[in-house]
Order: C-alpha cells, then structure tokens, then sequence
C-alpha cells in the first residue's frame, strides 16, 4: 500500500511540477501501458490498478487550464504490434471522459513504446508552448523500435514537448532502455521499486523538476497624471473704434469760361477791304507818277 501512495505521489509531482501545466494552454499526453505483464504485482496490488488509482486521481487534479491527452497500447489484442491508441485527444478537457477511458483498460498485448510515442509526438505537433509526454510502463520495448533514438530524433526536429518516464517494478536492462528515453526527451526518470527510492524519487523531482511558477505580477499601476486647473478665459479686449470724420460736402464744380468766337467771315472781310484800299492806294499814286513825267503840250 505505501508502494501505491508513493506512486500516486510521484505522478501527480510529476504532472503538476510543470510549468506548463499551469499557464495557458498546456498540454499533456499520457502514454499508459496496457500490455499483458501489467497484472504483474507490487505490493499486492496489480500493476494495472495502480495504474488506474495515480491516473483517475490525477485527472481530478489537472487544473482547469490543462489540456489532457491519452495513449494506450497493448489493451485490445495479444502479440500485436499495432495496438495503440489515441483514447482522448490532447486538446481535451474532460477529466470525466479521461477517468472513463482508463477504467476500461484490460491489459493484453505487446510493449510498441516506440510507435506509442510517435503517436503522441503526431497529436502534439504544432504546439507552441511547451508540452509533457508522461510515460508510465513496466517494461522496455517488445516491438524492435528503438524509443531512445526515436525521441533524440523528435526532439532534434523540433519536437516542443518533454518525456517523462515512470517505470513498475522493472529490471536493470529495462530501467536503462526507460532512462535513455527519458534524457533524450529531457525530462526525468522515476523509479517505483519500494518505498524509500519512491521517497528519494519526490526529493528529486521537487529539487530538479518543479520549477517555481513565475509570480502573476499585477498590471502597473497606471500614473495619473495630474491635472492642471485650466486657465480662466479672460475676455477679450475691447477693440478701439476710431472716430468717424464727416464726409465733407461736395463743392459743385467751377463754371468754365468760354472764350469768345469771331467768326471767319468778317476777318476775312476786313482784310478784303484793307487789301482793296492798299491797291486803291497804290493805283492812285502810280496815276500821279505818271502825269508828272508826261510833257505839257501847248495849244496849236
């Protein structure tokens, strides 16, 4: 029992120690092993109801702006490969519908961790913030991938999401497969093996993984400015009217004298009369020149 209540403390650290399980929209993709050695047992409980116990009570706990997604492999059909399965997509919110889904798991088949992750990186491409891949498995690969190199290669093309590893009871050759997975995926490993590693497993997760929320600061304190009274208006000054001078009166216009006209003809008559008095004249002193110089004839 004290295996149990370490392991669903170990989980729900794991989960809720990420930073981006609590700022915006997160996303986190669960990878549940539903393969046939899950009714294996630790501490007198199966595997898979473990399982079933740290992941109903975890989805409880999601806080309201996760969003929660669920892989499942092994749980339909035996020795095949191919059974895996995308029970609740990672833009889901419903913890009623992820609790259901978990409840239903009936471990029977193969190990495919590889082509599990795949899927879960397929669903989480595009996410702009960071996102969490929890693995939770009681065993290494069973299906020829290789995880380790297939999650370095995710990551290397741009992968935005952390692995994190939980292993069941597994042996040394297959905590070294679960590890590697977990340190090309840079996230962590964790260890349910007994009591006190599960203990030491939460020191260390709170130690290496729990990142300490950034505080929401409140907005700023917006500064008043402060109001300058507005300026009475003064009136405006009078404007001086210059004095009106009376328009003087008009003086009617001086009379214009006109001179007097002699007419034409009596000039012209009065220089008839002296020319014909001057030829009278001169007519009258050539008849006197003449009688001088003519003899004087005495009288036969």
């Amino acid at each position: 029992m004290k295996r149990i209540i370490g392991l669903v403390s170990l989980l729900a650290v794991v989960c809720l120690a990420q930073p981006v399980l609590a700022i915006g929209e997160a996303k986190v993709m669960f990878i549940l092993d539903g393969s046939g050695s899950m009714w294996g047992k630790l501490g007198g409980e199966t595997k898979i109801a473990i399982a079933k116990d740290v992941m109903t009570g975890l989805a409880g706990e999601l806080p309201g702006n996760v969003q929660a997604g669920l892989v499942v492999y092994g749980h339909r059909r035996k020795g095949d490969c191919s059974d895996i399965e995308l029970l609740i997509s990672p833009e889901s919110r419903d913890r009623q519908g992820l609790v259901d889904q978990i409840s239903l798991i009936q471990p029977k088949g193969k190990t495919p961790i590889t082509d599990s992750l795949q899927m879960a990186a397929d669903e989480l491409a595009g996410t702009e913030k960071e996102a969490s891949i929890i693995l939770v498995s009681d065993g290494e690969e069973t299906c020829q991938g290789d995880p380790c190199a297939l999650v370095r290669t995710l990551r290397e093309n741009g992968l935005n999401a952390v692995v994190h590893v939980v292993g069941f009871g597994v042996t040394t050759l297959e905590a070294e497969q679960l590890h590697c997975i977990a340190d090309a995926g840079g996230g962590r490993y964790y260890s349910a093996e007994n009591a006190s590693q599960l203990r030491q497993a939460l020191m260390d997760v709170r130690h290496e993984v729990e990142i300490k929320m950034p505080e929401i600061q409140p907005p700023p304190t917006l500064h008043k400015p402060t109001m300058q009274p507005v300026p009475e208006l003064q009136p405006a000054p009078k404007l001086h009217r210059p004095s009106m001078h009376p328009v003087p009166k008009l003086q009617p216009a001086p009379k214009l004298h006109t001179p007097e006209r002699h007419t034409m003809p009596e000039v012209q008559k009065s220089q008839q009369e002296q020319l014909t008095q001057h030829n009278e004249a001169a007519a009258e002193n050539e008849e006197k020149e003449n009688s001088k110089e003519m003899p004087v004839r005495e009288p036969e």
